[in-house]
């Protein structure tokens, strides 16, 4: 289920951005609503990122906070939602495979190596299909889905550091991270909030703030509880089909033969990274 509320979350966050609020809101959304609902668990448990300190917090916060929901909205307005599924979720496994040898330790592996590989394969063959055909600003916006699974990576790497249980996780990256940038957001940010029908507005925060910021990392934690790390990675590569899915049921999106070819090779290369860990 986790994994269907991800595949979803990229084709409406595009019609979100693209129709009735800016890439603010939707981080404030998908941020803030998360903060106000655990700022309990944060006084309860600390702010402190467990075993990767006061750093681990900076980095949590500077990266699948309010950041990264800045990235993912402004690259949504350049680049389509199919496209953020694959260069996301599809490079981030390999990323945090490659930050975890080089700063944890962790042991490579041939099987973690070509599942890197792989994924940097099939990412290439999407990405030279879709910038042929990119509008103005697409490159920009294949940039940021780079820079927001670094984001991933980097937050993936420090949550083993800090060895913080996931909903102390999310009650640290959200809370820290909108102190940080909600005022930054009042003085400078664009908005519409006060603008759309509340309906929308409750509809929005919903989405992006519960089942974006909340449910779906419960679930997705709750997985690897039950199922362990190993197969819930597995199920973790069918997110970038579900969002090219949604992204066509939703936004009328398609993918030409090349980037489909490239979908199955990323694919592929997210299950050979976790068979290798």
């Amino acid at each position: 289920m986790a994994m269907v509320f991800w595949g979803a979350w990229f084709p409406l966050s595009r019609l979100s951005v693209t129709e009735s609020i800016t890439p603010e809101d939707l981080a404030i959304l998908r941020v803030g609503v998360p903060a106000a609902l655990l700022l309990p668990v944060a006084l309860r448990l600390g702010f402190k990122a467990g075993k990767a300190g006061w750093w681990g917090t900076a980095a949590m916060a500077g990266t699948i906070g309010i950041p990264f929901a800045l990235v993912l909205g402004a690259g949504l307005l350049h680049a389509p939602a199919a496209h953020a599924a694959i260069f996301i979720p599809g490079t981030f496994p390999a990323l945090t495979a490659l930050l975890g040898i080089l700063l944890l330790g962790e042991r490579a592996g041939a099987l973690r190596l070509a599942g890197v590989g792989l994924t940097a394969a099939g990412v290439g063959l999407t990405a030279v299909s879709a910038l042929g055909d990119a509008p103005p600003g697409g490159l920009g916006g294949y940039a940021l889905f780079h820079l927001g699974a670094w984001m991933w990576a980097i937050y993936t790497v420090t949550a083993r550091k800090a060895e913080v249980s996931p909903l102390h996780a999310a009650a640290i990256l959200s809370t820290v991270s909108t102190a940080a940038f909600l005022p930054l957001f009042l003085l400078f940010g664009e908005s519409r909030l006060l603008e759309i029908p509340f309906a929308s507005l409750a509809w929005q925060a919903f989405v992006h703030g519960i089942l974006g910021g909340i449910v779906s990392i419960w679930l997705y934690s709750h997985a690897i509880g039950v199922l362990g790390a190993g197969r819930t990675g597995v199920f973790a590569g069918l997110v970038p089909g579900l969002g090219a899915l949604f992204s066509a049921l939703l936004l009328g999106e398609s993918l030409a033969w090349p980037e489909l070819a490239g979908l199955a090779v990323v694919t592929a290369g997210i299950v050979t990274v976790q068979a290798g860990r």
